[in-house]
C-alpha cells in the first residue's frame, strides 16, 4: 500500500514538472527532488552519526587514505557542487571511507559522508567515469537528505548489513536520483552515460551487489528505466553516451593505493 502511494504520487508530480527544468535552473530546486527529501533534522542529525558507528565496528578494515588521493576525491565532490551549486550544498565538507572488504558496495551518510570497499573500486569501478557515476548518486542523497525514516536503535556497533538496510531507497526513488545524477555529472563536466553503465554494472552482476542492493531482481528494472530516460535525452542515440573511459591520472594512482591495500 505505501509503495502504491508513493508511485501514485510520483505519478502526479512528474507529470506536473519535467526533470528539465533542474538542468535549466528554473527553479533551487526541483519538486521531484524535494518529494523525497528527509525534513526532520533531528533524524538527519541521528541518521548522520552512524557513521561513528559503523567506523567504530569496521576499525580493523577501514583505511586511511594518502593526502593526495583525499585531494583527489575532495577536487571532484567540489567540481561536482560548484557546477550544481543551487541543489548542492558548497558548505558540506566531505569525508570519504575507504574500507577493505570483499564485498563491493558504495553508499552515503548525510553531511557529506561516503563509503566505498575496495571490492567495488579494485573490481568494478575500472575508470574514473564510473566512479563519478557511483558517487554522484550519494552526493545528491547526501546533499538533499534522501532516506527514508526508519527506527533506529543505537547500540553502538553498526555491522554493514543493517547499515545498508536503513539507507536503501524504493525502486521508484532510486531511479528519479539517477536522473538527476545524470544531470549533475554532465553540469560537472563528466559523462553522463556513465551512470547507465554503472547500472549495467549492477545488472551484471546483481547477486554479488545483493548486501547492497537488498533484492537484486530490482536492478534490472532500474537500468530499464535509466535507459529509456536516456533514449529521451539523446533523441534514441545511445551510442553517444558511455564511450569515454579515458581517466585522469590521479585516478590511477587513487587505483594503485587501493591496491596497496590488498
Amino acid at each position: 500500500m505505501k509503495q502504491l502511494a508513493l508511485a501514485i504520487i510520483l505519478t502526479l508530480v512528474t507529470s506536473c514538472t519535467s526533470l528539465k527544468s533542474w538542468m535549466n535552473w528554473s527553479q533551487p530546486v526541483d519538486p521531484v527532488l524535494q518529494l523525497f527529501e528527509v525534513k526532520d533534522k533531528d533524524y538527519i542529525d541521528h541518521l548522520a552519526s552512524l557513521a561513528n558507528h559503523y567506523k567504530a565496528t569496521e576499525s580493523k578494515s577501514l583505511r586511511t587514505l594518502s593526502p593526495r588521493s583525499m585531494k583527489y576525491l575532495s577536487e571532484i565532490h567540489q567540481k561536482l557542487v560548484r557546477n550544481n551549486e543551487l541543489v548542492l550544498d558548497p558548505h558540506i565538507k566531505p569525508s570519504f571511507n575507504l574500507i577493505k572488504s570483499p564485498t563491493p558496495f558504495i553508499f552515503s551518510l548525510p553531511k557529506g559522508q561516503y563509503f566505498f570497499s575496495t571490492e567495488a573500486i579494485m573490481r568494478y569501478m575500472q575508470n574514473e567515469e564510473i566512479f563519478v557515476a557511483a558517487l554522484s548518486h550519494e552526493i545528491i542523497r547526501s546533499h538533499r537528505n534522501i532516506y527514508e525514516k526508519k527506527a533506529i536503535i543505537p547500540t553502538g556497533y553498526l555491522q554493514l548489513e543493517k547499515l545498508l538496510s536503513l539507507v536503501r531507497l524504493p525502486n521508484e526513488i532510486r531511479h528519479e536520483v539517477n536522473k538527476l545524477s545524470f544531470y549533475l555529472v554532465k553540469r560537472g563536466g563528466y559523462d553522463g552515460g556513465a551512470i547507465l553503465n554503472w547500472l549495467q554494472i549492477l545488472n551484471k552482476n546483481s547477486l554479488v551487489f545483493t548486501t547492497l542492493l537488498g533484492d537484486p531482481r530490482l536492478i534490472s528494472r532500474e537500468e530499464f528505466n535509466f535507459k529509456n530516460f536516456l533514449v529521451s535525452e539523446t533523441s534514441g542515440d545511445l551510442s553517444l553516451v558511455g564511450s569515454d573511459s579515458n581517466s585522469n591520472p590521479d585516478y590511477y594512482l587513487f587505483i594503485n593505493e587501493i591496491r596497496g591495500f590488498l
